[in-house]
């Protein structure tokens, strides 16, 4: 009997601990403002200046070209999976991968500046961007 007692509380807890995580994802998922960023501010918050500026000028090609197209497939208001892994290229640069939902896309985000906290943003539906990495470097440019 008492077991039986003893599962009924872990069940009640596990109940109680189950409801607290659907109750903090939901609300992460559905904030009640989503800011629009636009170039001048994502440079603020995320991303300076000479830290963008140096990355297009010095960085390999190919990871310019998948920033690009990342850009490119947030403005159009894609969404994609968390990519939680943080990994390492052969040059020792962080990235991360985000795979985007329902197209079968995906692009290498290198992690300068802030990029790990823009990601973890738009994950969360905190915010959203209304301009593409060429109107990004026109920004960084002026």
């Amino acid at each position: 009997m008492q077991c039986q007692n003893k599962a009924i509380q872990l069940s009640y807890k596990r109940r109680f601990i189950m409801n607290k995580i659907y109750t903090r994802r939901l609300a992460v998922s559905s904030p009640t403002q989503k800011v629009v960023l636009t170039a001048e501010a994502f440079l603020a918050k995320y991303l300076n200046r000479e830290t963008l500026l140096n990355f297009i000028d010095k960085g390999r090609i190919d990871d310019v070209e998948e920033f690009s197209a990342f850009f490119d497939l947030l403005k159009q208001g894609r969404e994609y999976a968390f990519p939680r892994k943080k990994r390492e290229d052969k040059g020792r640069n962080p990235y991360k991968y985000a795979s985007f939902l329902g197209t079968g896309e995906g692009c290498k985000v290198m992690l300068i500046g802030n990029m790990e906290n823009f990601i973890l943003d738009y994950t969360r539906k905190l915010c959203t961007i209304d301009f593409t990495l060429e109107e990004l470097i026109e920004q960084a440019e002026k």
